[in-house]
């Protein structure tokens, strides 16, 4: 007899649920790994968020406008 091989994670997962002993570690480990993905999605977002800030001044510093910032940060303004 051939398996039937699951087409996507969520009917995977839903397979494996039916199983009471994993069911009972994968609520049990369920809060921890729900604060990771919360902490992950957190990081992610001021991550974009630092990209999109940082990208409009990338953009427009030439090796002129270079040259003053760095000479401004170092006091010889």
């Amino acid at each position: 007899m051939k398996k039937q091989v699951k087409n996507t994670h969520k009917e995977f997962k839903a397979e494996l649920l039916k199983d009471p002993e994993f069911r009972r570690e994968y609520d049990a480990l369920k809060p921890e790994y729900d604060m990771i993905t919360i902490r992950f999605r957190k990081a992610m977002a001021n991550a974009n968020k630092a990209d999109r800030d940082f990208t409009p001044l990338a953009r427009n510093l030439t090796p002129e406008k270079l040259k003053k910032l760095q000479k401004s940060v170092k006091g010889g303004d």
